[in-house]
């Protein structure tokens, strides 16, 4: 039944964006310390579901990457499951290469770093174990520079900072990536699907969603539409 009603709303979409290529990269990344444990985050992809679920309403030609995540997308929607920072690199840029996507939304917890060695065997418990972390590479640079023309929608998470100090580097991605928006959230204020997000784009305009990460989904296309309308 869900599958028919996604395609019923697909038809009947007059949405600007309809053919267009959508490109989302969700989920968590992960590296392995060990054969049985690894580093991650606590990133579910719940929000990727709902952007691909609204690009699909609005006639978009969606793409999903996705890290090693707990949501199971609609099977209408291509999906490429990834592990790494690096295979999300590589199967974005793969994709980007095709030509198919004018834009690319980066709602995915990328890690920011990464254990410089995997042990081979499993590290018995019992004793101290040091890990040495090194920095990641920055996916959403390497796009915005390899393809400056690309239509980049950034998000900026903090935690526990004064709003002041989540808009101030927001705008700092938003100038360093060349971005037409940055969605910045803070994670003290996303519970379940509630979502709570601060939208800036170029022109230094703010808008406020106070709700589920289901209207977060159509605030952003609707900025999106109005972004690349006609263009």
């Amino acid at each position: 039944v869900e599958d028919v009603i996604d395609y019923v709303i697909r038809c009947l979409s007059r949405s600007s964006l309809k053919g267009r290529g959508i490109l989302i990269l969700t989920g968590p990344t992960r590296y392995d310390l060990d054969p049985v444990r690894y580093i991650s985050n606590k990133a579910s992809g719940r929000l990727g579901y709902w952007l691909a679920k609204e690009a699909f309403h609005r006639g978009c030609r969606v793409k999903v990457i996705y890290g090693p995540g707990t949501v199971s997308f609609p099977r209408h929607i291509s999906v490429t499951k990834v592990y790494t920072v690096e295979d999300m690199l590589d199967a974005t840029l793969r994709e980007i290469e095709s030509g198919l996507y004018e834009v690319v939304i980066f709602s995915a917890a990328i890690l920011d770093f990464k254990p410089v060695r995997c042990e081979a065997e499993k590290v018995r418990s019992g004793r101290s174990w040091s890990i040495r972390l090194t920095p990641t590479i920055k996916v959403i640079d390497e796009i915005s520079r390899r393809y400056p023309e690309m239509k980049i929608v950034g998000f900026k998470l903090e935690y526990g900072v004064s709003r002041e100090v989540l808009m101030e580097r927001a705008r700092e991605e938003l100038e360093r990536t060349g971005a037409i928006m940055i969605v910045a959230n803070d994670l003290t204020e996303i519970r379940g699907e509630y979502h709570k997000a601060y939208i800036i784009d170029q022109g230094g305009i703010i808008r406020i969603v106070d709700g589920t990460k289901t209207e977060l989904a159509q605030a952003i296309f609707d900025i999106l539409e109005e972004k690349i309308i006609g263009v």
